[in-house]
This record gives structure tokens, sequence and C-alpha cells, in this order.
């Protein structure tokens, strides 16, 4: 096994175990909406992606969370407010991500069925 792959499988393995550490919160009925969100900050080369999207799916929102190309990262997420509000929470907590701006814009609910990293 390659050192690539060997690292690959060690930072898959630690994101899973901070997912994991998460607590299981019970959410009261909350309206469906659907946010755009842009991440500003030491958001890139962190993982912020993936434990977005590990994160979205313990949550049960779909939706899909990508990288631009000035450093920043773009999400649309839709669910229970409550519950994409935690995941921002959730995201703010990890240490080795740095959330220095976010703008938060409510949008249309769309159909879909899943989260996805784009």
């Amino acid at each position: 096994m390659n050192l690539k792959k060997i690292w690959n499988q060690f930072f898959d393995n630690y994101m899973k175990s901070t997912v994991e550490k998460i607590e299981d919160v019970e959410f009261s009925e909350d309206e469906t909406k659907r946010y755009s969100i842009m991440f500003v900050g030491l958001v890139q080369g962190v993982g912020f992606r993936y434990e977005t999207w590990m994160i979205a799916q313990k949550l049960g929102l779909t939706g899909f969370v990508q990288n631009l190309p000035d450093g920043s990262v773009y999400a649309e997420i839709q669910g229970s407010e409550n519950k994409i509000l935690y995941l921002i929470e959730c995201l703010q907590s990890i240490p080795r991500i740095q959330i220095e701006k976010m703008r938060m814009d409510e949008m249309e609910l769309k159909e879909e069925s899943h989260f996805e990293i784009a």
C-alpha cells in the first residue's frame, strides 16, 4: 500500500470518528427550508466538503457542497431548519476548519433525495 493510500485511509477513518462523536439530538418538527450558503476561511484542503457530506447524511439533509476557485466553499442544503443550523454548528466546532465569514440565503425548495459532493 502506498503512502497516499495509507494517508487517505487514515484521514477517512479520522473524519468518520469525528462525525460519529456528534451527539444524536432530538429535533422538533420544523419547516423544510433550502439555503444557499457561502463559507469563507480555511475551508479547502481540510476535509470540509467530506465532513459536510457525512453530517448532512447523518441528519437526513439533501443538497450539495462544492469548492470554488477562489478558495471558498458553496453549499445548497435542504431540510428542517433546525437540522441545517445544527450542521453549521457542528462544522464550526471542528478545530481544523476555520469559517471566517458565512452568507446564508433562503432559496426555493427542490425535489431531491440525497446530499452529494459536487
